[in-house]
């Protein structure tokens, strides 16, 4: 069995090296979105300008004092219309991109390979957005509903390479290599020095795509990622359903509830209490009068870290519960939730203001915070790895249908935690009934 496995380190990269990582990932972004910016004049009737011209165009425009302009598009309405479509893919915007770096003299000193991989990242994007078109899969319900590709941000830089351009040429001793060695090194095209990283753990496989990050705590990271050969995984028998709830995180069909142990309630916790650090800094912001003043910035970037290392202790509680969850069970039935239809704002018009806007806004916060699109994903490609499968439901009236008789009513749900149903007298735990209605809904699908 072949598998894709990511591993992530954290650089530690010198003054000079940062420098120059921060213009390979400007130079990426720059690349990747003058390229989207092509892709999108293709159904101009316009004679289609190359790389180079659009580049000549933006600083003849910048001279003149021009600003920038890029429309909303709805994607909906281009979508009914007929008009001729320009082959513009990978192979038509390389050849073109070589010309404008031996033009551009910034450009130069960047590895072409990483500019050529950028433009390959572009193709693999569209490619699935055109997947998801003809499959009629949406990811949204909003104006974008299909995932058209976006225009990268300058906080979030990626600078991809061919596996062949990075290697790791010493080991630390943690991940099995030279004893006494805290750091390993990496090589990097053009950097004319070795990257030291944090390696915890040694790299198995085949490398595919090494790829450097620059994430919102303002570290760098590598990640490669590899192709395994594993044995067949030995698919559990056992099947579960889960609730996922603002007061209790997750409940499990045979009465378990996470976070179980002592460290994971503590992490749990912990994302709680940076939550109110995040208000309190982002109620400050708003109460400057200058925004974008030194004072200003300083406080979004606290703001910034915060929510990083939020992100950071939910997906490391969430990586613990599904490990543990597909370790036990080959069959996981989860609900299909619209989180962005049960997340909607409260505050309504002014002609007609919404009702309980204080408490709304509370609770989609909370709904937002426990990151339940993450968890099903974690959980759907753990299972798969194992060889089992994730099943969604249709979430409607699972709170309120006893999981003994089937009878449906609003009064069965007593009280926020316990379920009484008004017909046979079963009680349970109004969690655990939930997650045996989603189990049944599984079975019958």
């Amino acid at each position: 069995m072949t598998r894709n496995y990511p591993y992530k380190f954290r650089l530690e990269p010198t003054e000079e090296q940062k420098t120059r990582l921060k213009h390979y990932g400007f130079t990426c972004r720059f690349i990747y979105n003058l390229a989207l910016d092509q892709r999108n004049l293709s159904r101009d009737p316009k004679p289609l300008p190359t790389l180079l011209e659009m580049w000549e165009k933006r600083v003849a425009d910048r001279e003149a004092g021009i600003k920038p302009e890029r429309k909303e598009r709805n994607f909906e309405e281009e979508r009914k219309q007929e008009v001729v479509h320009k082959n513009i893919n990978y192979g038509f915007q390389s050849p073109q991109m070589t010309v404008l770096r031996r033009e551009v003299e910034w450009m130069q000193d960047v590895p072409f390979s990483c500019l050529q991989e950028t433009l390959r990242s572009l193709q693999t994007a569209f490619k699935n957005f055109f997947d998801r078109v003809k499959k009629g899969q949406r990811v949204s319900d909003g104006r974008n509903p299909y995932g058209y590709p976006v225009y990268r941000s300058r906080y979030r830089l990626s600078i991809p390479f061919k596996p062949a351009n990075v290697s790791i040429k010493k080991v630390s001793e943690r991940a099995g290599g030279e004893e006494g060695a805290y750091f390993s090194e990496l090589t990097v095209p053009l950097m004319g020095s070795l990257i030291r990283f944090r390696q915890d753990r040694p790299v198995l496989g085949t490398p595919k795509t090494p790829t450097l990050k620059l994430e919102g705590d303002g570290k760098w990271y590598v990640v490669i990622l590899t192709e395994q050969e594993v044995e067949d995984p030995q698919t559990p028998e056992a099947e579960v359903g889960i609730d996922l709830g603002v007061a209790k995180m997750i409940t499990l069909s045979d009465g378990t509830i996470y976070p179980l142990t002592k460290k994971q309630q503590q992490t749990f916790t912990n994302i709680d209490t940076t939550e109110k650090r995040i208000r309190k800094l982002q109620a400050a912001c708003d109460r400057r009068k200058t925004k974008f003043s030194k004072n200003w910035i300083k406080v979004k970037r606290q703001v910034v870290k915060l929510k990083h290392r939020q992100k950071r202790s939910r997906e490391s509680l969430h990586h613990e519960i599904t490990h543990l969850i597909t370790s036990g069970f080959g069959r996981v039935a989860v609900e299909n939730l619209n989180i962005k239809g049960m997340t909607p704002s409260a505050s309504g018009t002014e002609e007609e203001p919404g009702t309980n806007v204080a408490q709304k806004s509370g609770l989609n916060r909370e709904i937002l915070k426990r990151g339940w699109g993450q968890l099903v994903s974690q959980l759907e490609y753990k299972a798969e790895w194992r060889g089992g499968e994730v099943i969604k439901v249709d979430p409607k009236y699972t709170s309120q249908t006893c999981s003994k008789c089937g009878h449906v009513e609003k009064a069965n749900r007593a009280t926020q935690a316990t379920f009484l149903c008004q017909k046979c007298g079963h009680k349970e735990n109004a969690d655990v009934n939930a997650a045996k209605n989603i189990l049944t809904r599984a079975e019958k699908q």
